[in-house]
């Protein structure tokens, strides 16, 4: 252990003071997520999202900001949308544009533009933030049984091997006769098939063993 002297330990606060550390007091620790709410960011919530049907292709979301108090508790289940569950559909919806307009129109709603050119809106007015999510869900969104169907239609076939699919070769299969890169790991019984053909494989790793 080195110990300073204070004339060295007033040497190394005078460097401290010359250069002074970038990161402020109040910034996050590291490896903290440095966002607002950092659950809305993981996997497992964001996979918990509404995913809207394929025929929408853009949605606006319209809230403002008040300071009356009965103002903002219209606008309360909006603005708890766009905190809680904006980075969801984002996730859920890679095809999808999302606006979020702030404090153009003095009532909270949600426009739907569809691939047909037609549009609809949803009014968040009177609505809770989990309702407002249900009726979401209802009006636009896909049911669990179509998305459980859609997903095992892309599933690929457990039978399929080769460049692209879960095994690379057929040996990869359990009950296969392995590769013969992993000679070592046969059998004796399994060597003795393979003899004649394989001889040479034999004799090569025979002779690796006896020394």
């Amino acid at each position: 252990m080195v110990l300073l002297s204070c004339r060295n330990l007033y040497r190394v606060r005078q460097l401290r003071s010359q250069f002074p550390a970038k990161k402020s007091a109040n910034s996050p620790m590291h490896g903290l997520i440095p966002y607002k709410h950092p659950v809305t960011h993981t996997t497992k919530y964001l996979n918990a999202g509404i995913e809207f049907r394929d025929c929408v292709k853009c949605v606006t979301i319209h809230y403002s900001e008040y300071d009356n108090s009965e103002r903002q508790a219209e606008h309360k289940s909006m603005k708890e949308l766009v905190d809680w569950n904006f980075t969801q559909l984002q996730y859920k919806n890679p095809d999808v544009q999302l606006l979020v307009l702030k404090n153009m129109l003095p009532s909270p709603f949600l426009t739907f533009f569809l691939d047909d050119g037609e549009k609809f809106h949803i009014d968040a007015n009177g609505k809770s933030h989990i309702e407002l999510l249900r009726y979401i869900q209802k009006i636009i969104g896909k049911p669990r049984e179509l998305i459980e169907i859609e997903n095992k239609a892309v599933m690929p076939n457990q039978a399929n091997f080769g460049q692209g699919f879960a095994r690379a070769t057929l040996t990869d299969v359990q009950g296969q006769m392995p590769h013969s890169n992993r000679y070592m790991e046969f059998t004796e019984e399994a060597r003795k098939q393979l003899q004649g053909r394989h001889h040479n494989i034999n004799k090569r790793w025979g002779d690796q063993e006896d020394d």
